[in-house]
């Protein structure tokens, strides 16, 4: 099955593009919802706006949803890793993100490369003002993963292990997949959750965390 792992917060606005980008490409979109356990944020799940976004788009794309507030953001990715079955193919986006190109062609030539379990795709962050910066690869971590059991984040929300502790991550062996790529739309990103996050990765670099 193609699926599409995605973790929200009150992310109305980005979300609906993101989920936009995939319809009729993807077999089933999993929603975590929750805010971190450092977020500041007085609610632990997503406003109305939002569940409203994901309510709407259920009568295209096939939705599963789940709330687990206050999660580290380990924790959370691995909840939504879960459940996924042996062999499905999964694309790790963000609720800021949108998938652009032969997305489905992408999906069925990452399935036919069995010799391999991650891809990386090219990334363009649009950021405010109309600044695009290309993030090259192979520096960004895989986004394109073949599940097996026991497949984990661990450490940091970037880094994918096997139950045999084989790492997934830009430090591996990847291939690349051209057919489609990634857009984070930061310029849509409202003066609130810019601040939020700002005091996020704050907390999280005190903890000896390193953004990527």
């Amino acid at each position: 099955m193609f699926c599409a792992l995605v973790s929200i917060f009150d992310q109305p606005y980005t979300l609906a593009h993101t989920l936009e980008s995939l319809i009729g490409v993807i077999d089933k979109v999993l929603i975590m919802d929750g805010a971190y356990e450092d977020w500041p944020s007085k609610n632990d799940v997503s406003d109305e706006e939002t569940l409203h976004v994901i309510e709407r788009y259920k009568q295209w794309l096939n939705i599963e949803y789940d709330a687990a507030p206050r999660l580290s953001e380990v924790e959370k990715k691995n909840r939504n890793l879960s459940k996924l079955e042996a062999g499905d193919i999964a694309l790790l986006i963000d609720a800021d993100e949108i998938a652009i190109g032969l997305i489905r062609e992408g999906f069925e030539r990452a399935r036919d490369m069995v010799e391999y379990d991650c891809w990386t795709l090219h990334y363009i962050d649009i950021k405010p003002g109309s600044r695009m910066v290309y993030r090259p690869i192979p520096w960004i971590h895989p986004r394109l993963l073949r599940y097996k059991p026991g497949m984990h984040y661990e450490e940091t929300h970037w880094i994918i292990k096997d139950l045999e502790g084989k790492r997934y991550d830009q430090t591996s062996e990847a291939k690349r997949i051209n057919e489609f790529f990634l857009i984070h739309l930061s310029f849509l990103h409202t003066k609130l959750y810019e601040e939020q996050r700002r005091i996020y990765n704050y907390k999280m670099t005190a903890k000896g965390w390193k953004e990527t």
